[in-house]
């Protein structure tokens, strides 16, 4: 009985509201009874409420029934996933793409390609069959991989009025994620880092927790408090600070030569007159630029900008689509989702064909589906409703008829 009594308490202070979705955690470790129970476990390990610890991030974070995207949850429940594709729109992406396998044969485009791998039994997430280690040089164990391995379930990084960080010192006050969220006071308290994330670097003792990671750095960041939602109408932009790439690095070294020369597109680097072209690009071919030229389906790290400033970048209402400075940045998040997507190795937009669009007889802009008009190949067997919620509900008009491959806002090879 007092088992039950916990968890609903738990799960009450969810339910209570959407802009309470963060509190649980409110930037450091949360309440010990949402995730470990003292008698009885399920599992034996660390005494946890599921069976290993990403099924215990998933009892919180998914949640059978949703109807669309849905607050803190980045996981769509088998239930929902059999009638309709993947529903979650965090700038993460949705863990349910892992379960979406497109194609047939030997060019079958396989769920486990779609993202990260995590280990969530309870959830009937399994490990990665192809990447028995982190792809990149890297030597985690694709068995090992869950929700912790990036995410530090008792966090202890803090930020300090100052702007410096380190494991120990003034209490934890409140997230450090949101655009909303309360600044530290000097000399009293600190806050969270970005989604908790674990990290390194100066002052800040090696995390140890995870077998095959070393973190230089903090991961810098910040996100509307209202960001699990459809863009059809606008964009939800997380504004992503100095050394973002650098701390997927931890995992995937190989990654990150950095020099085209050693065959690697650069990350945290100054994308310098690039940034011309991506202010100027609105759609194949079409370089006339404009007033707004952000877009989420690409998005870059602003380095020289503190947690603070950060803030007033991060919005969903479209109130802030400057694009970048010569002196911003190309980063891992720019290509990839964190957790998963509708495309191959979690990219933003599909990688395997010339055209992202086409189009109907009028000539108006149409995703590549099974059901659509014109329906080729390319959509391999994705239907029109999970193109466009792989692309987070933006209508194909949006890209424009016959928009090439993204790398281009940047390249403008089209």
């Amino acid at each position: 009985m007092m088992k039950m009594i916990l968890r609903v308490a738990v799960a009450a202070a969810f339910a209570l509201g959407f802009s309470q979705a963060y509190a649980f955690h409110s930037g450091g470790v949360a309440e010990c009874a949402g995730c470990h129970q003292m008698h009885g476990a399920p599992s034996p390990d660390f005494l946890l409420v599921a069976p290993d610890a990403s099924s215990t991030c998933l009892s919180c974070h998914e949640h059978a029934g949703d109807t669309g995207p849905s607050s803190y949850h980045i996981s769509t429940a088998d239930a929902d996933l059999a009638t309709a594709a993947p529903k979650q729109r965090t700038p993460g992406g949705d863990f349910g793409w892992l379960k979406r396998t497109y194609g047939t044969g030997t060019s079958a485009e396989l769920g486990q390609s779609h993202g990260h791998s995590i280990v969530a039994s309870a959830n009937n997430y399994a490990a990665d069959t192809t990447n028995v280690t982190a792809p990149g040089g890297g030597t985690m164990s694709s068995t090992a991989l869950g929700c912790t391995s990036c995410h530090d379930q008792h966090s202890s990084i803090r930020r300090f009025a100052d702007g410096t960080y380190a494991r120990t010192g003034l209490p934890i006050s409140g997230s450090g994620s949101y655009n909303t969220s309360a600044e530290p006071i000097a000399g009293k308290t600190a806050v969270g880092v970005y989604r908790i994330l674990r990290g390194g670097g100066a002052g800040i003792p090696a995390d140890t927790f995870v077998s095959g990671a070393s973190w230089a750095n903090v991961f810098i960041a910040s996100a509307p408090s209202t960001y699990n939602r459809t863009e059809a109408v606008t964009q939800t932009r997380v504004a992503y600070g100095a050394g973002t790439g650098q701390w997927c690095n931890s995992c995937h070294p190989d990654m990150h030569g950095n020099t085209i020369a050693q065959g690697y597109h650069p990350v945290d680097q100054a994308i310098n007159g690039l940034a011309a072209n991506y202010n100027a690009y609105v759609s194949s071919g079409i370089m006339t630029g404009g007033a707004a030229p952000f877009t989420s389906l690409v998005p870059f790290a602003e380095p020289t900008l503190t947690a603070v400033q950060l803030k007033t970048h991060a919005q969903n209402n479209d109130s802030f689509l400057a694009g970048p400075a010569s002196g911003d940045q190309v980063t891992c998040m720019s290509c990839h989702r964190a957790h998963a997507s509708g495309f191959l190795h979690a990219a933003r937009w599909q990688l395997e064909n010339e055209f992202l669009t086409k189009a109907d007889s009028s000539g108006n802009a149409v995703y590549c589906s099974t059901d659509g008009t014109p329906g080729e190949r390319c959509a391999l067997n994705r239907t029109n409703a999970e193109v466009t919620a792989a692309y987070y509900d933006r209508p194909a008009t949006k890209l424009g008829a016959y928009q090439r491959q993204l790398c281009n806002k940047c390249h403008a090879k089209d």
